[in-house]
């Protein structure tokens, strides 16, 4: 989750949409060059937190 807001200019999740949440992953996946289960740990705590906190 941290990274993810700091990935955003530490704007609040509120604020943020599915377009953020891509455009990390897609981050991830192509400057970081990490795999697709790394990605997949990257997305739960996202999903969870606006699942249940936002």
């Amino acid at each position: 989750m941290k990274r993810f807001i700091l990935f955003n200019q530490k704007r609040h999740p509120k604020d943020l949409d599915e377009q953020e949440v891509t455009h990390l992953l897609t981050h991830l996946a192509v400057n970081r060059e990490v795999t697709s289960s790394t990605q997949n740990l990257a997305v739960f705590p996202i999903v969870f937190m606006y699942k249940y906190v936002v």
